[in-house]
């Protein structure tokens, strides 16, 4: 739980994507639960990203926390006039958002506001790391040269931003993930940090664009904490997801049983045996696959699309 941020390269968290993807990126930090609210404050985003594009300002947490209101999207509209029918339809368009900026804005500024300004905000103003010469990273070219990339967020040391930002970088995973249909291996340890519905299409929908993702956690409850609101279907749903489940030794009686319940193609090793005196080992053998082995045993190897490592 410590993080050398100095150390750190800077990561450009909205290269990636269109104004209205850029939009939906930022409006999926947290839940919303006015769907009127919501909906003003998304066309607010999607109109600051357009304003952004058109005068081709650069574009990260840092930038976008200074000019979410009317008076600073029309001071950089307005520096080259205003003959320009474009640059007048957007004008307009700014105008349009009195509403949204006095009743619907506040909270998408203070989730913005509070990554900027925190600790951790050093790591997303891309503008400051290139006049300091420090590496920027954006997933999409990452994904583009098959970089390896960590991401660490101690969630003991910051509570409240390691979920926020882990929301961010689901967000940048699900716009990525559509830009190419090269394998790409996703690896979430503590997946109780990233466990949300936000989560949700990245786990179903990924595999059609090459995505191999591997969901380490302590407990099957972990994938139930993150979205109470749906009880026990997230879980349910995140597990009819993944054709590949590693298992090691299960103390809870109820998690024993959920767990006993996967079926045997899924799993070699029985919940409801938990001491066999046996270690169960795992090992990579190709891109798309995953074996999951007994000393005593022949290897079974399964397609990988998805795999559950419970440790």
């Amino acid at each position: 739980n410590t993080l050398n941020i100095a150390d750190s390269c800077a990561y450009s968290a909205l290269s990636c994507g269109d104004f209205t993807a850029k939009a939906d990126r930022i409006m999926r930090l947290r839940e919303h639960t006015e769907p009127h609210h919501e909906s003003l404050a998304k066309s607010f985003l999607q109109t600051t990203f357009k304003v952004l594009a058109f005068e081709n300002r650069p574009i990260d947490l840092v930038q976008l926390s200074d000019v979410l209101s009317i008076n600073a999207l029309l001071k950089i509209i307005g520096r080259r006039g205003f003959s320009d029918p474009a640059r007048a339809a957007l004008i307009r368009e700014i105008n349009e958002h009195a509403v949204a900026q006095k009743t619907s804005i506040d909270g998408v500024k203070s989730d913005i506001r509070f990554i900027a300004n925190s600790a951790l905000g050093l790591l997303f103003d891309t503008e400051k790391a290139k006049r300091e010469g420090r590496p920027i990273l954006d997933l999409e070219t990452a994904r583009r040269e098959g970089a390896v990339v960590l991401f660490v967020l101690p969630p003991l040391l910051f509570q409240n931003a390691a979920p926020l930002i882990g929301q961010l970088i689901i967000n940048d995973l699900k716009a990525v993930t559509t830009t190419s249909r090269s394998i790409w291996k996703l690896f979430f340890d503590e997946f109780s940090v990233f466990s949300t519905t936000n989560v949700l299409n990245l786990i179903n929908m990924g595999r059609t664009f090459g995505v191999c993702g591997t969901l380490a956690t302590q407990s099957l409850a972990d994938f139930d904490a993150g979205a109470p609101q749906l009880g026990g279907s997230f879980g349910r749903q995140v597990r009819a997801s993944v054709n590949t489940v590693i298992c090691h030794q299960v103390g809870d009686p109820d998690e024993r049983r959920t767990a006993g319940q996967i079926p045997r193609h899924l799993s070699r090793h029985r919940a409801d045996r938990p001491n066999t005196g046996r270690p169960l080992h795992w090992r990579r053998i190709r891109s798309r696959s995953t074996a999951v082995s007994n000393p005593s045993r022949r290897p079974q190897i399964y397609p990988q699309r998805s795999c559950i490592r419970l440790q």
